[in-house]
């Protein structure tokens, strides 16, 4: 057997590398590559036997099971066929798990594969290929990973096997972009297969090609499932989406027969108009034009051919019939078709005049269908069934693979009760769910506590009391993890709610009537960083945002730390579960000895969205500090000089200050540690090489006995507003922030933001597991 190899890259927009090998992303993945080379092992009890198949098949072909089908070399085979008998279910097995293997797609399991095309239609001639279809599951741990999610959501390039050299190359042709977890297209043989839960989302949409297949009977090899599923095949995918879908394609393929028989008929006219010319011209039109000719011949039969065979499907589906696939060496359908395709037996205006006739007699009917819209007797039109049919026929075969997964019962179910024994009345959970039934929440409650100001200790002091019940003055936010079977439907859960109202739905979002997530309106775009009020994330979102280092889910995480929850003056107000709890023992490092707290999410990552956020402040403050400055000096009678006891009145700048030196004190807090020489370059010694893996977590809580506390608090209430001081405070912010960004960016010279984000995916990827497990 010829060992292939080769790389499949992926585009991440959010880094600066625009290429990153696969291969250094997902070890659980790519850690699968040392299983067994055997890749029908296991198969034959997921599968069941076709009715068309030979017993005897199966003892002829069982001495070429080490055949690679997808590396046959050409001279050995017809160019054009890769499998001599697709009646064997057993080659199909082989040809389907080799595919998967190929693209390193192992632990999937085969739901359907079969022959497809032509010859499955019966229709093939001696230059006919083969194609194959298949729909398969993706291994139940990849897609209850979150470094499965993560990675998926970036796009992935397209590539192609020539054969010819047994080699990859890009599929330069091709423009379109997909996931390999939810679909396979390889070139030369022509093999597509679909995850299915991508194959139920194109099956909604009607295309024919994803319905024929599931009236094949021949040519293929079907699991206990696609049984299932095709039972009621009638019933629950004819719909007036997929006749819809039926009709444009044929649509499309009429006109430009059209197009191109007017423009031969216009051109045949010219011809004949054409005087005197030379002889030498006139052979070398003449050549042109009858390759023009051949070619257009060539496509017309062939279009027409397509045509009248979707036309004959499009009946059985309006007279609710099964279609049908395989047709008969006598049947009439059949006799036509091949007719047509061969081109010897009739003339191309007689092909337009068939075509244009069927085409037209059929666009009546389904003018008339859409009309009486509401007739069963004709189709059922309820595209709404067929969406939870396949819903309910994903979330089943999903369910089961988490029942029988290999691993289920190797831990405890977290059981998601509340670990905070400060919080003995459940305040925050009455807060929590108040909200979750009121949004029609669907989850369990992971974490919930105060954010901003009251997470701080920077609040005002009539909101000090920590059993004080004031808690609409209070921002909240929590993390809850939706049913397991809502992750894995084709309903995938909102991401994001908030108290005002605001629902962010997933990019994946399906509506009833099969739209789109609704657009996100403008004014809900703002950043977390100033929301007010509650704030409710879908797990796998909040620990995207963890990935992406966003500030405020991690100081959740941060707060959950024993060290800080037991000093805190509202800790009576986290509720904390014991998969929270769990997930901070993962994340964070007590050291009790110099009551510290290191942790690797607290990294160069983290300190670029403080300093961002930070700068982009300094430079907001700047250009108010400029216009109250030019304010006072048309006030001036002078206007020539300002005293620098002048007040500011304008108190945002001071509001701004107070929140720019807050971020300022936390990126300082995980820098300090770290020692710079002179150049700022980080000195190797072994404090440093810790310090680089695990830093202290940000200053959560301020001690209001601090000197930090009393600035920021003089700050918040505009006490330092004489104009001579702000301008000072910004001066030396601006120079505050220029230090820290020389340290950064020596920092991100040895902490590369995509290997940071590799390491954070890997430390997540087993608590989502678990926790969906739980679920």
């Amino acid at each position: 057997m010829v060992k292939l190899t080769h790389k499949i890259f992926l585009k991440n927009p959010r880094m600066n590398q625009s290429k990153l090998p696969i291969t250094k992303i997902s070890e659980t993945v790519f850690n699968r590559l040392n299983q067994s080379n055997d890749v029908i092992n296991n198969t034959n009890n997921n599968t069941t036997n076709n009715n068309n198949n030979n017993n005897n098949n199966n003892n002829n072909t069982n001495n070429k099971n080490n055949i690679n089908y997808l590396l046959k070399p050409i001279n050995e085979i017809n160019e054009n066929k890769i499998l001599n008998d697709p009646s064997n279910e057993n080659g199909l097995k082989q040809l389907f798990y080799e595919i998967n293997k190929y693209y390193n797609n192992f632990g999937s399991k085969l739901i359907f594969f079969s022959l497809i095309g032509s010859e499955s239609f019966n229709l093939n001639i001696e230059s006919s290929d083969q194609d194959f279809f298949g729909v398969y599951e993706c291994d139940i741990d990849q897609i209850l990973s979150f470094e499965s999610y993560y990675y998926n959501r970036i796009p992935i390039q397209v590539f192609q096997n020539n054969n010819s050299n047994n080699s990859l190359q890009k599929d330069r042709d091709r423009d379109n972009i997909i996931n390999p977890n939810e679909t396979i297209i390889h070139l030369k043989p022509d093999i597509t297969i679909h995850e299915i839960r991508h194959f139920s989302k194109l099956l909604l949409l009607g295309n024919p090609k994803l319905i024929e297949p599931l009236f094949i009977e021949n040519f293929c090899s079907s699991s206990q499932s696609w049984l299932d599923l095709i039972k009621n095949r009638k019933l629950n995918f004819y719909t007036i989406t997929c006749l819809t879908h039926y009709y444009s394609t044929v649509k499309v393929l009429y006109f430009d027969i059209k197009s191109i028989f007017e423009n031969d008929k216009k051109q045949n006219e010219k011809q004949q108009n054409e005087k005197q010319q030379q002889q030498q011209q006139q052979q070398q039109q003449q050549q042109q034009q009858n390759e023009k000719s051949l070619n257009d011949r060539k496509s017309i039969f062939k279009k027409s051919y397509h045509i009248i065979r979707l036309l004959i499907e499009m009946n059985d589906i309006i007279n609710y019939k099964d279609i049908r696939i395989y047709l008969p060496n006598q049947s009439e359908e059949r006799k036509l078709l091949m007719k047509i395709r061969e081109g010897e037996e009739i003339d191309i205006q007689s092909c337009f005049e068939l075509v244009q006739s069927k085409y037209l007699e059929f666009e009546s009917k389904f003018n008339e269908l859409k009309k009486n819209s509401t007739n069963d007797s004709l189709i059922k039109l309820n595209s709404a069934r067929a969406l939870h049919v396949l819903n309910d026929w994903v979330v089943d075969i999903r369910r089961n693979s988490i029942e029988n997964s290999n691993n289920l019962n190797s831990f405890k179910k977290y059981k998601f009760e509340n670990e905070n024994h400060h919080d003995e009345s459940n305040n925050s959970f009455k807060i929590a769910m108040d909200l979750m039934n009121k949004n029609n929440i669907k989850g369990t409650l992971i974490y919930f506590g105060p954010s901003g100001s009251h997470l701080h200790g920077l609040q005002d002091d009539d909101h000090n009391d920590e059993n004080s019940n004031d808690n609409e003055k209070i921002d909240w936010i929590g993390i809850y993890a939706a049913p397991t079977d809502d992750i894995v439907s084709l309903f995938p859960p909102a991401l994001k709610h908030d108290s005002s109202g605001f629902i962010m739905q997933s990019n994946e979002h399906i509506g009833i009537n099969l739209n789109p997530a609704p657009d996100r309106p403008n004014n809900q775009n703002k950043k977390d960083s100033f929301s007010k009020g509650i704030i409710l994330y879908e797990l796998k979102y909040a620990l995207q945002l963890i990935v992406n280092c966003s500030y405020r889910v991690l100081e959740c995480v941060f707060m959950s730390s024993n060290q800080v929850l037991n000093n805190h003056p509202f800790k009576n107000k986290f509720y904390i579960t014991d998969a929270w709890k769990d997930f901070i023992n993962q994340v964070l490092i007590n050291d009790n000895n110099n009551n510290k707290t290191f942790s690797k999410l607290s990294n160069s990552n983290l300190i670029q969205q403080y300093w961002g956020l930070a700068k982009g402040i300094s430079m907001k403050n700047s250009t108010i500090f400029k216009m109250v400055k030019s304010n006072l000096l048309r006030k001036k009678d002078d206007a020539i000089t300002i005293a620098e006891e002048d007040l500011v009145t304008d108190d945002s700048i001071s509001k701004n200050l107070f929140f720019l030196n807050y971020l300022l004190i936390q990126c300082n807090t995980i820098l300090n540690g770290i020692v710079f020489n002179e150049n700022n370059t980080i000195i190797n010694s072994p404090n440093n090489e810790i310090l680089l893996k695990e830093k202290e977590i940000p200053s959560i809580f301020i001690d209001k006995q601090s000197k930090d506390y009393q600035f920021l608090m003089s700050l918040k209430h505009n006490k330092l507003n004489k104009l001579s001081i702000i301008q000072s405070l910004i001066i030396d912010s601006d120079s505050i922030l220029e230090e820290i960004r020389i340290k950064l960016d020596t920092l991100k010279k040895i902490q590369r933001i995509d290997l940071v984000e590799f390491e954070t995916i890997k430390l997540l990827n087993s608590f989502y597991n678990k926790v969906r497990k739980s679920l």
